[in-house]
């Protein structure tokens, strides 16, 4: 499904198509939506994909700064050492109990 297919109408024309008895609700975020998270191992290129829902996600960044003091000088010359980035990702991977209990 093309990103441009996705929206409200989405999910009801997902349901439409389904053909069973059994509605797997996450299947159909998964593919109606696209709500998926995928990580991909870039020098392999190989990915893995899961029907997840994010639940928390930080991003945050903290600089060093080294402090010279000069002979005359009130205050002193502040020098960038270095910056720090730390994410944290976190989310609920969901599975069908249908599946679950085979």
């Amino acid at each position: 499904m093309a990103d441009n297919d996705r929206g409200p109408g989405a999910l009801a024309n997902f349901f439409r198509n389904i053909q069973g008895s059994y509605v797997d609700q996450t299947e159909a975020l998964a593919r109606g939506l696209g709500q998926v998270i995928t990580f991909e191992h870039v020098p392999t290129g190989t990915r893995v994909t899961f029907k997840a829902f994010l639940k928390n996600f930080q991003d945050q960044y903290s600089s060093r700064w080294n402090a010279h003091s000069g002979y005359g000088r009130m205050d002193d010359v502040m020098q960038f050492e270095s910056t720090k980035r730390t994410m944290t990702l976190g989310f609920d991977v969901k599975i069908s109990v249908s599946f679950a209990l085979i």
